[in-house]
């Protein structure tokens, strides 16, 4: 019978339990040097450059968040990460102040260097050949020694010598779709802000209301800004609304952005809703349309208006042809002004027009005239001097003052008595047909010859008494 061979030391026993203990150390420590970060925003570098030949040069970390709540940092360390992964490895930086760091607020915390280059640590994982490409960093809230540890993430390009933080640009997306018949080709166009974004466009479907789940209707990849998709309407009219969601091809240097927009479907017989024609009361405007006259200050000039000698100008017309050579005249004037061009819209702008200082009271015209046969003109009319007040009236002319001159005189010679000759001169008032202002001045007249005719009548009177040649009954002939 066999007997079991028993242990021969405890001292044998004591060591397998310590190469035992040693080996799990090991994989322990391996294990915890392995630990993955998670995503909690991005953070970015001041100065975000510097050269892979020393040790990291950024003085400061920004994040655009705060740590999870569920975190407790006292400092926040910069690591290098392992490249594929989203594991924990080489620590090129750490924070050396904890009084801003937040859990409700991007922050920012001035970082201390490692002694290590950049260049050292990036060839513990490329040993050999060029360091050229992008790189992950994480900016993690602790040390990173436990699992799945809260960070900030960046990428930097290395390029020779020297790292970049790539920065990455906000993107704007904006959709538009005219107005399409039911079951007809609807074109939806999205338009990329920056136009030099570069990735595809997805477009979906979501629904009458925007509030169904997105049906995809397409994909389409930008082009200069521009991602264009046609599709079937749907079969009920109202409006439908459509979103595109852009998605960049390098998500470092463009950020994805989405729009929604509603497209009115119509019914096969039915026009695109036009806009109502706005109720407008107030006076139709004197000014041609086509012409626009504006004062040094920017007002606008009625049509016709009074200027004055030097007053300066400026003209707006409009209706030419595309890039037209506009001659500019001021009629009866020998005056030389510059020609005019009109833009893209066929229209002059601002034409500067100073009205001559020698120029003749009354009517004028400068004409804008395209410098072809049948070309387009645009007539400016305008007036110097002083206008005339249709409230003014003229004065008496000769010709009236005469005739009640006349009227006065001829009274006074035909009659024989003061009430004969004031009877004259009312004739004479009257038959001069004068204005208000001119018939006082016949009444002050008239008034002025009664007076002279009633004197010369009191003064024949008393000739004659003396005379003898007139009695009045038994009263003598003498004063």
């Amino acid at each position: 019978m066999n007997r079991q061979t028993p242990l021969r030391s405890p001292a044998a026993l004591l060591l397998c339990c310590a190469l035992l203990m040693g080996a799990l150390s090991g994989v322990l420590a391996f294990v915890g040097q392995a630990h993955a970060v998670t995503p909690t925003g991005k953070f970015t570098l001041e100065p975000g450059t510097g050269s892979i030949k020393a040790p990291l040069s950024a003085t400061s970390a920004s994040t655009d968040a705060g740590c999870p709540e569920t975190s407790n940092p006292t400092a926040m360390f910069l690591w290098l990460l392992k490249p594929g992964s989203a594991t924990v490895g080489k620590q090129l930086a750490k924070s050396s102040s904890a009084d801003t760091i937040s859990k409700t607020a991007p922050f920012t915390v001035p970082l201390t260097p490692g002694t290590a280059t950049v260049e050292t640590q990036l060839r513990s994982y490329v040993a050999e050949g060029s360091l050229d490409g992008k790189y992950s960093l994480a900016l993690a809230c602790g040390a990173g020694l436990t699992n799945n540890v809260p960070a900030f993430s960046a990428i930097v390009q290395i390029t020779g010598e020297t790292w970049t933080l790539v920065r990455t640009q906000t993107t704007t997306v904006a959709l538009d779709g005219p107005a399409t018949p039911v079951g007809g080709s609807l074109k939806l166009t999205a338009t990329l802000t920056p136009d030099t974004a570069v990735g595809s466009v997805a477009f979906a479907y979501t629904g009458a209301t925007n509030d169904s789940e997105p049906v995809p209707v397409g994909t389409a990849d930008v082009a200069n800004g521009k991602a264009e998709i046609t599709v079937t309407a749907p079969a009920t009219a109202g409006n439908h609304f459509y979103s595109a969601t852009f998605t960049p091809a390098d998500p470092d240097a463009f950020s994805t952005s989405t729009a929604v927009k509603p497209v009115q479907i119509t019914t096969p017989d039915q026009s695109p809703t036009p806009t109502p024609t706005p109720t407008d009361t107030s006076p139709t405007p004197t000014v041609p349309a086509d012409l626009e006259v504006t004062d040094e200050n920017g007002t606008v000039l009625e049509a016709g208006p009074n200027l004055e000698a030097g007053q300066k100008v400026k003209i707006t017309a409009r209706g030419y042809t595309k890039d037209a050579k506009v001659l500019v005249t001021l009629a009866d004037s020998e005056e030389k002004y510059t020609d005019a061009v009109a833009d893209a819209d066929g229209t002059v702008t601002d034409y500067a027009f100073t009205v001559p200082e020698k120029i003749a009271d009354g009517d004028h015209t400068l004409t804008l005239a395209e410098d072809k046969a049948d070309g387009h003109s645009v007539a400016f009319a305008f007036t110097t001097g002083a206008g005339s007040d249709p409230s003014d009236e003229p004065d008496p002319s000769a010709s009236e003052t005469g005739s009640d001159t006349g009227g006065g005189t001829d009274g006074g010679t035909s009659g024989d008595t003061g009430t004969a000759g004031g009877t004259g001169g009312s004739g004479g008032g009257t038959g001069g047909g004068g204005s208000m202002a001119a018939t006082g001045a016949q009444v002050g007249s008239v008034g002025l010859a009664a007076l002279a005719l009633l004197c010369a009548g009191a003064a024949l009177v008393v000739h004659v008494r003396r005379k003898g040649l007139l009695t009045f009954g038994d009263t003598p002939n003498h004063l």
